[in-house]
């Protein structure tokens, strides 16, 4: 069943009236960003699959039979920050209905049965704007009826049925809101129909958006109010309910319960007939209960009114009391009250200062934490820098702290392994597809920038900012071989220019300009480009590092840390045993580190660092402890020493330690010796 074509026809005329061709072609575009971490505003540059957007605008306006194919590129869209005030004037006629809107967007859809309600309900959360925008574009008055619906028809029957009423003899299949109403061209077709390819055309437009087929970001440096979102999953789950429970048990015990709980109210409540206290947090839900405290333990059963399940069956301690259940009456969009994704999300927004966020995915939902970075990168004094360790000691961790302040313009990352060469890493020819004046794709050879050439350009185009090149596991490359004459330019006291090759030449002077100073006498490293790596000491590096190679660097030392303090977080990791036994991470690298660092043929080298293992929460399974630690352990530092000198017993091997019970009782035996004597095993009681 369809919505009835009557109904579509009243809608559509409305919309004549107040709505035009780019107001819907910015509709496809809002529809079509999906995953984002950032809500629709202003500030940001959204990043669109130009298929998604033809595939909608086909959709919606296309009432023919023929089957169009688009291409799936990207183009890239950025809202001024003045756009809502030039939204009305630039795009619409009027205020348009947002239940007419719902009615056109969702008339090739089939329902059993449609209230209108739920209709509107569909477009907002489809349309991807928050609410409070909703009501400055659209006009939210409508009546609660239940719409009539007919059996499937075609929809080229709404088209036929609209040309009579408009006395149209044209014989297009392309609805248009603007006169003559169709049109010949596809509206998929984005550069031609005039739907998308109006908000590119006119200066006047731009004071609402600006379209482009590139990255904006990367070109052009917005006003440091606008600050740019990176996230980082917690954790996710397909249903709302279940990712609204987990994420307050997570601020619950993230920030506590007077943070998470401030100005509460707890009043009494009944339940089929049976006392309760109702907590309420009416900053964010009103008066709705958020938390049902009751004096005992409470079955899946009791916890429902009315046949519905009015809290979740999982109890949870709030304020003292063991014997509290959260709410299960949560709604994704808004319906009137309070208790609603939105409303949610406002709660975790204050009690995290703006850090976490929950969002919808293709998936279903994703609690995620935002890093807020803005579009400037202080200069900071040149330098090389080479943070060296043991395996685990958090070197990556601390150039990542660093780096992900800063928009990703400022810098670039990269892993050196032994197949890494020097084009890898400057650049070098390789075959391009192009498409020829006849449309044809065509191969060609062209010179490609790598990650060095292109901080290197970017560094020098903008000096009033600092730019990083970061090298992992730099000594893991051969360093002489994907430097190549570079290496000289590490030398950053110095005057030292180096002769590019031809191709690098060509394409930096394309991009620089041939007087410019960053290649008119040669390279020479900017200074305000600065060069991190990391290296693990214990790794077996193919390609040693020559003197003159090492001396350009600084090198920083990052030291395992054995303190018991709230700073590192490792010494609240557990290895969990099972059964209840378990004993402390950081008390058992101290003990195995002692035995190495004590062996000569060993030393520091081969310490295992504090984040070796990095489990998601502070506990360490078995199987996980056993086939990284205990691993590297046999295989990379103690197989071949003698008995005495290693925490194994004379005819083990690393085999032995499965099936995993069995590693169990291995484990309980190296921790029984005297060199762990320090090592606690824990029981629970």
């Amino acid at each position: 069943m369809k919505i009835s074509k009557k109904q579509i026809i009243k809608s559509s005329e409305n919309l004549i009236e107040t709505t035009t061709n780019k107001f819907w072609g910015l509709v496809s575009i809002f529809t079509s960003i999906k995953n984002s971490t950032k809500v629709i505003d202003s500030g940001h540059t959204f990043e669109l699959k130009t298929k998604d957007i033809s595939n909608k605008l086909e959709d919606l306006f296309y009432f023919g039979e023929e089957n169009k194919k688009f291409n799936d590129n990207s183009i890239y869209l950025r809202l001024s920050k003045n756009w809502i005030e030039q939204f009305n004037d630039l795009l619409l006629k009027g205020k348009p209905n947002i239940f007419d809107c719902s009615i056109f967007y969702f008339k090739n859809y089939e329902f059993d049965s449609l209230n209108s309600v739920d209709l509107v309900n569909m477009f907002k959360d489809a349309i991807n704007l928050p609410p409070i925008l909703l009501e400055e574009i659209f006009d939210v008055n409508y009546s609660e009826t239940d719409l009539e619906l007919e059996e499937n028809y075609n929809k080229k029957e709404i088209l036929d049925l609209f040309k009579i009423k408009k006395n149209i003899n044209l014989d297009y299949f392309t609805f248009s809101f603007e006169s003559p109403f169709v049109i010949q061209s596809h509206p998929g077709e984005l550069k031609r129909a005039p739907f998308i390819q109006t908000l590119y055309s006119g200066s006047k437009i731009q004071e609402v958006l600006l379209i482009s087929d590139f990255n904006l970001d990367e070109y052009y440096f917005f006003n440091n109010k606008f600050k740019k979102e990176q996230s980082f999953q917690i954790f996710e789950n397909k249903v709302l309910l279940k990712i609204i429970f987990e994420s307050f048990k997570y601020i619950l015990k993230k920030y506590g319960e007077e943070k998470v709980l401030k100005n509460n109210e707890i009043k009494d409540a009944i339940i089929e007939d049976r006392n309760y206290k109702g907590l309420s947090l009416k900053n964010y839900f009103g008066f709705e209960t958020v938390i049902g405290q009751f004096d005992n333990e409470q079955t899946a059963n009791e916890l429902k009114s009315g046949g519905g399940k009015r809290f979740i069956d999982e109890k949870i301690t709030i304020l003292g009391n063991d014997n509290s259940y959260f709410t299960s009456q949560w709604n994704s969009v808004d319906n009137g009250r309070g208790l609603t994704l939105g409303n949610f999300n406002r709660l975790l927004s204050d009690v995290s200062e703006g850090v976490l966020e929950i969002i919808k995915s293709d998936s279903g939902y994703k609690l995620i934490e935002k890093s807020i970075i803005t579009d400037q990168s202080p200069l900071v004094k040149v330098e090389n820098v080479i943070f060296y360790g043991s395996p685990g000691t958090g070197k990556s961790h601390k150039v990542n702290e660093e780096l992900k302040k800063l928009n990703n313009i400022f810098y670039e990352r990269i892993t050196f392994h032994p197949e890494y060469d020097h084009a890898s890493f400057v650049g070098g020819y390789k075959p391009i597809s192009e498409k020829n004046e006849e449309g044809i794709d065509e191969v060609k050879y062209k010179f490609v920038p790598q990650v060095f050439t292109n901080i290197y350009e970017r560094a020098w185009k903008d000096q009033d900012n600092q730019y990083y090149l970061a090298i992992e596991e730099i000594n893991r490359g051969n360093c002489a071989e994907i430097f190549g004459d570079i290496f000289q330019l590490l030398d950053r006291n110095s005057n030292y220019t180096v002769t590019p090759s031809n191709e690098l030449k060509q394409h930096l002077e394309n991009q620089l300009g041939a007087d410019h100073e960053g290649i008119v006498n040669g390279l020479k490293l900017p200074n305000n480009l600065t060069i991190w790596a990391t290296m693990n000491t214990s790794d077996q590096s193919l390609f040693p590092m020559d003197s003159a190679f090492k001396r350009r660097w600084n090198w920083e030392y990052i030291p395992i840390c054995y303190d018991d303090i709230d700073e590192n977080k490792s010494s609240k990791y557990i290895v969990d045993l099972g059964e209840g036994e378990s004993f402390s991470w950081l008390k058992f690298i101290e003990a195995v580190n002692t035995k190495i660092k004590h062996n000569q043929n060993l030393g520091m080298d081969k310490c295992i660092g504090n984040y070796f293992i990095k489990p998601e929460s502070d506990k360490i399974e078995l199987k996980e402890f056993i086939n990284k630690a205990i691993f590297y352990l046999w295989n990379d530092v103690f197989k071949d020493e003698d008995e005495r000198d290693s925490i194994f017993r004379k005819g083990v091997f690393y085999e032995d330690f499965f099936p995993i019970e069995k590693g169990k009782d291995l484990i309980l035996e190296i921790l029984g010796t005297d060199d762990f004597s320090n090592v606690v095993i824990n029981k629970a009681e």
